[in-house]
């Protein structure tokens, strides 16, 4: 969401178990590497930036 005092990204999980099996079966994708990096911390994941002062 971008307003006027900055930007703030909220991600969340999806709660179909369908989709849930299908991205746990992805985890394994490059010799389970994937799985550990690319949902990266919740603090990577989740942020709020501010604009700067003027």
């Amino acid at each position: 969401m971008v307003h006027e005092g900055g930007i703030r990204q909220v991600v969340r999980r999806v709660a179909d178990p369908r989709a849930i099996a299908w991205t746990e079966s992805t985890r394994e994708c490059f010799l389970g590497l994937w799985g550990r990096w690319s949902p990266g911390s919740r603090d990577q994941r989740c942020f709020s930036l501010t604009w700067p002062e003027r």
